[in-house]
């Protein structure tokens, strides 16, 4: 049995599917850095497992220092995971705001973008490693006015395959992965400005999922865990729906 700790970096790992996701691999046994401009600063948790980093995921500089630090940490890097970005409320298409649209695709497009350009080439040199990405349904099933957060989600199946095919032969996977609406703080969001977070009020955002219920942060979790695992060392370019039946 191998004494190897692996190591997980999870951006937007502060709440939310991401503090889950971050959860779920320390329970696992792993190190894991988080990502997240909403922290203070650095900080590091009592047991040592767990790295928090400030930090901006639409900043090269950020991604280059939060790679470098861990890799020096721990000696390794095996699983990038992903997962920050930012919604929108729903908004006519034609009004949507230049600077808006500008933050959104930098936050959850370009911090791909950035992830790859600074991991693939550590995955490349170890001949193993896995990209998690948290997509969407709404890249599957789009939903009117929200067209451009619905964009950068199928953008980030598009790029999660053609990576998949380009760097399966150095060993390297990468999955995307569709959650419907979720249980998280992003769900006020959904209901938009002004509308209490009750259940009459969320019920017609989960009226067309069969399942009856919103994505809870332990479901992405659990499907994040599993892909990053050698149990799944043969699904590379799969889009994996934690949607509740949503899609089909």
């Amino acid at each position: 049995m191998s004494n190897i700790v692996k190591v997980a970096l999870v951006t937007g790992g502060a709440a939310g599917f991401g503090l889950a996701i971050a959860d779920t691999f320390i329970s696992k046994g792993y190190h894991v850095t988080v990502v997240d401009i909403s922290l203070e600063s650095d900080s590091q948790s009592e047991d040592g497992k767990r790295w928090l980093l400030k930090g901006d995921v639409s900043k090269r500089g950020d991604w280059e220092s939060a790679v470098s630090k861990t890799v020096m940490k721990w000696g390794r890097l095996d699983v990038v995971v992903n997962n920050a970005g930012i919604n929108m409320t729903g908004k006519d298409t034609h009004a949507v705001d230049e600077a808006f649209y500008d933050r959104l695709f930098d936050v959850n497009l370009k911090s791909v973008y950035h992830s790859i350009s600074v991991v693939a080439p550590i995955f490349i040199n170890q001949k193993s490693g896995v990209f998690i990405h948290i997509a969407s349904v709404g890249a599957l099933r789009p939903v009117p006015k929200i067209t451009y957060y619905c964009a950068t989600k199928a953008a980030i199946i598009a790029i999660s395959k053609s990576i998949a095919l380009e760097y399966a032969a150095h060993g390297i996977r990468s999955v995307a992965i569709a959650p419907s609406i979720g249980n998280t703080g992003m769900m006020q969001i959904n209901l938009g400005d002004g509308v209490a977070l009750t259940e009459e009020n969320i019920k017609p955002h989960i009226a067309n999922i069969p399942l009856g219920r919103a994505c809870e942060p332990s479901d992405v979790a659990a499907t994040v865990a599993f892909l990053a695992s050698d149990e799944a060392n043969y699904l590379t370019g799969n889009v994996v729906e934690v949607d509740g039946g949503r899609c089909i």
